[in-house]
């Protein structure tokens, strides 16, 4: 599972590489984004990230490996 990402205000989409404490790391590229080995984790990954903030300006949603 990978965790795909929209701005709301330029539609820029990309995937999450990483999650920092205060912020997350992009890449435009699938394979480098960073892999939830279940639905369940990467979700709890999108709670951590609208709960430092990004959820403002980004939507998040869970996409398969494939």
């Amino acid at each position: 599972m990978k965790i795909m990402w929209t701005n709301t205000f330029s539609g820029e989409q990309g995937f999450v590489r990483e999650i920092k404490p205060d912020h997350f790391e992009n890449t435009y590229t699938k394979e480098e984004g960073a892999s939830f080995r279940n639905r369940r984790e990467a979700e709890r990954a999108i709670e951590q990230l609208i709960f430092i903030g990004e959820g403002a300006n980004n939507i998040f949603e869970v996409v398969t490996n494939k």
